[in-house]
């Protein structure tokens, strides 16, 4: 009897484990969900040039309803890499680069709001760097400005077939510039959208298991 309750409590934690919804705690502001919890923010310091890139790496397919319609689509069937940055110091920035080596595309920019600067120039060269300039208003068309202190950039995308690894970026201002030893880029691999919940078909599968095997050892029982 005691196997027996054992067994009929593993397999209903196993079954409310599985069937839970997930809480998405987000650590930088972003909507929506990380990729296999792909998401950080990147701090920079060097004399007056001071921020941080908040970044995010959203699944395939998986990019927020909410930004829809902001200014970016990404590239249906590939993972969507996003930057922002954010400037506390008194220089102004006028750049911001991310490494990128392998297969990307589909650059861009969204968003908008108080403070928030959008790019003047978008390039994508992979295997080179990638970056967005954020220019001075006395500079030829199309005008901007650089992001100044408490603004941000607008939220800086691309699109890949490849999931993220560890790589870096830099930001500049007029003279400096601040090196961040990990951002997000895409890797060697190419991997499709992750099956909805391997876990929680897997303890389904084991909650199943051990409810047939209690129900059998208990017709035995009775059957003595």
């Amino acid at each position: 009897m005691l196997a027996y309750k054992t067994l009929a409590w593993i397999a209903v934690l196993a079954t409310l484990v599985a069937t839970a919804t997930p809480v998405a705690a987000s650590t930088t502001g972003f909507a929506g969900t990380a990729y296999d919890n792909w998401e950080d923010v990147a701090p920079f310091s060097v004399n007056n040039l001071m921020g941080s890139v908040n970044w995010i790496v959203y699944a395939p397919d998986n990019f927020p309803d909410s930004y829809l319609g902001s200014g970016y689509t990404p590239t249906s069937g590939e993972f969507t890499y996003v930057y922002q940055v954010v400037s506390t110091g008194t220089d102004p920035i006028h750049k911001f680069s991310v490494d990128v080596e392998n297969q990307a595309d589909n650059i861009g920019a969204f968003g908008s709001g108080v403070g928030v600067i959008a790019p003047t120039t978008a390039l994508l060269s992979p295997p080179a760097d990638t970056y967005w300039t954020f220019q001075d208003p006395s500079s030829t068309y199309p005008k901007s400005s650089p992001i100044g202190y408490l603004q941000s950039s607008q939220m800086l995308a691309f699109s890949s077939p490849k999931s993220p690894e560890e790589f870096y970026g830099t930001v500049f201002d007029g003279g400096n510039h601040a090196d961040l030893d990990v951002l997000p880029g895409p890797g060697s691999l190419a991997i499709g959208a992750p099956e909805p919940s391997t876990l929680g078909l897997t303890l389904i599968g084991l909650a199943t298991w051990a409810a047939a095997w209690a129900t059998r050892r208990r017709h035995g029982r009775d059957g003595l």
